[in-house]
C-alpha cells in the first residue's frame, strides 16, 4: 500500500511472506492473490496483473 505504482514480482512476495527462497514452479503466491481478490469481491479494483512480471495495486 506505501508503494502503490510498484510492480512486485512472485519471488518479491514470496520470499517477503514466507521468508523462504523462491521455488519458480510454485503456485503459492497466485493462489493466495486469488483468495485475496475473492475476499475483496476484487475483479481488478485492488490488485492488478502485471503480465508476466507480477502484481501491484490499481491506480484509481
Amino acid at each position: 500500500m506505501t508503494n502503490p505504482k510498484k510492480v512486485f514480482t512472485k519471488q518479491n512476495i514470496f520470499e517477503s511472506i514466507w521468508s523462504e527462497e523462491y521455488v519458480v514452479d510454485d503456485r503459492a503466491v497466485i493462489v493466495h492473490i486469488s483468495n485475496l481478490r475473492n475476499k475483496l469481491n476484487d475483479e481488478d479494483k485492488y490488485i492488478k496483473t502485471v503480465w508476466g512480471i507480477g502484481y501491484k495495486m490499481q491506480d484509481n
